[in-house]
């Protein structure tokens, strides 16, 4: 193995300012290669951080300045067009080494920037390419260490014959020294069940994987046509979407995988897992807005949009509605102008109230054929109408009971999450208070009741003198108490009502009042009406 780089090999054709910005990735991690395509500004590297920008420009310089009259305009060209996007430094690597006259021609452009400006030699890169001889290892095709240090860890899976606790520190060591020796790729273990299970590739820095891609090929094969579609749509969406799919072996053949040395496979076969494309963090308003066939507004449901991948056909945008249970994906196909939607629903967030989950739920119940829907995306309408699929319709009596507890918290001004589970009971309870807040009359019993007057009633003589009569009516002392998923509501004072009575009384000592019974006939019972007014009587009891 060479002991560093004979830049002289290294030739032209941008060789040089890959070593250079693999070197300094490797240094600089978080920093990035600038694709000079469409002209690189002043830099083929860059760190950018929040607070600083710090630029690289490379030159393949071999010999002295004056051996070429474009040799300085090159550099100050590059440094006033890196000027203008105002960095905080500027450096710049050659692989020949300035001379004093050399160096004293860059230092007098100093005084024209408010950056510094720096110059990184030969000697630099041949003192930063001794700390990580990976790179010098990959670019002088010096990669026997790394082949036996590859043949060294399958022998190793094989042996352990110390056991796993031994072998794991020989697995580490072995990783470290693959590290070095690639400038690429790291090695990491998965041990299952006592045994390594894999060694996989990872990045060592962004941006690893597009200086030296891992390309595979492979012919998928299955046996029957419904598979091949179900398969053929997961990989596609893959490719298309930046979707994960897995795909087994039994369905792979042909597999040439172009990797580092030990990992590259040649006419294979393996199980292979596509990973999705990483989401990159958004933060947009999407509003979905359902109509009927006729153009009606149905529903409306604003959503927050999180995440944004792009595939080979268009841009996927992925978020959720308030309430945490309807999850929206839309794909959008730039080129041809088309827009999928795809709406799917949950289960609720813990904690939420039925008033903030009941819009969701009418939207879930809108959202189908043959509705369609519209969208905007930060107030802005797209003008796009999508179709909407046939979709299995909300259990109505789970509607009905959010609706209920929306209606009777806004009414009561109680206020509680909407429970986990809840009973018939329940239920039953809920549609009663709710048709008391509408002003109807539930019955409360059967009779006969007795309750106690005082003697100033009005026209209590009149009503305790007759023996039968069509109606009355008594305002009760305490208020009407819903007990409903565990929770005593309060819906206020109420009036007993009872129709085609018999009433007795009894003249209580002291004359304070009466005693009454009041024994309904067969069919009728007793009903309770919010409010204390003695109103005439309604239509007949329902009987529930």
């Amino acid at each position: 193995m060479k002991d560093g780089i004979d830049w002289a090999e290294v030739g032209s054709g941008g060789r040089f300012e890959n070593i250079v910005s693999i070197l300094l990735s490797t240094l600089y991690p978080d920093s990035q290669r600038i694709d000079g395509s469409g002209g690189d500004g002043g830099r083929d590297h860059q760190l950018v951080t929040d607070n600083k920008k710090d630029y690289w420009q490379s030159k393949y310089f071999l010999h002295r300045l004056r051996e070429s009259a474009t040799r300085k305009r090159q550099v100050t060209e590059s440094l006033i067009t890196a000027a203008a996007e105002q960095p905080d430094s500027w450096t710049l690597v050659t692989p020949m080494i300035p001379n004093p006259e050399e160096l004293r021609w860059f230092d007098s452009l100093q005084p024209g920037y408010p950056f510094p400006l720096k110059w990184r030699g030969g000697d630099w890169l041949d003192a930063r390419l001794a700390e990580h001889p990976a790179i010098v290892r990959h670019f002088m095709g010096a990669n026997d260490q790394y082949v036996a240090l590859l043949r060294e860890l399958k022998q190793e899976q094989d042996a352990m014959v110390d056991g796993l606790p031994a072998a794991i520190d020989r697995l580490e060591q072995l990783a470290a020294r693959m590290d070095h020796a690639n400038p690429f790729y790291r090695v990491d273990f998965s041990i299952e069940n006592g045994k390594v299970a894999s060694a996989s590739l990872k990045p060592k820095y962004p941006g690893a994987e597009k200086d030296f891609p891992i390309e595979t090929r492979f012919d998928i094969v299955v046996e029957s046509a419904q598979a091949e579609d179900g398969l053929r749509q997961r990989v596609a969406d893959a490719f298309d979407w930046g979707e994960a799919v897995d795909i087994p072996a039994a369905n792979i053949r042909n597999l040439n995988v172009n990797a580092p040395h030990g990992f590259a496979i040649t006419d294979g076969s393996a199980d292979i897992s596509i990973g999705a494309v990483a989401a990159e963090a958004v933060q947009l308003s999407l509003q979905l807005l359902v109509q009927a066939p006729e153009g009606r507004r149905v529903a409306a449901l604003p959503f927050h949009l999180a995440g944004r991948t792009h595939g080979a056909k268009g841009i996927t945008l992925r978020g959720v509605d308030l309430t945490g249970m309807i999850r929206v994906r839309i794909r959008a196909e730039v080129a041809a102008g088309r827009v999928q939607l795809n709406i799917r629903s949950g289960t609720p967030s813990q904690g939420i109230l039925p008033g903030t989950l009941l819009p969701a739920l009418r939207f879930i119940a809108a959202a189908s054929s043959p509705n369609t829907a519209t969208f905007s995306i930060q107030g802005v309408p797209t003008g796009v109408a999508i179709e909407l699929p046939d979709a299995e319709p909300l259990e109505p009596r789970y509607v009905e009971f959010i609706e209920g507890l929306a209606r009777l918290q806004d009414v009561t001004n109680f206020p509680f999450p909407v429970p986990e589970s809840w009973t018939n009971k329940d239920e039953y309870e809920l549609r009663r208070a709710i048709r008391l807040l509408n002003g109807e009359r539930i019955r409360i019993g059967a009779g006969p009741a007795s309750f106690t007057l005082v003697r100033s009633a009005p026209d209590m003589a009149a009503t305790i003198s007759a023996a039968e009569f069509h109606s009355v009516a008594i305002p009760a002392f305490d208020p009407y108490v819903a007990r409903i998923c565990g929770h005593d509501i309060d819906l206020g004072d109420y009036t007993h009502y009872v129709q085609k009575a018999r009433i007795t009384s009894v003249e209580l000592p002291e004359n304070t009042g009466y005693r009454v019974t009041i024994d309904p006939d067969a069919g009728y019972g007793i009903e309770a009406a919010l409010g204390v007014k003695n109103q005439p009587p309604g239509q007949p009891a329902v009987i529930e």
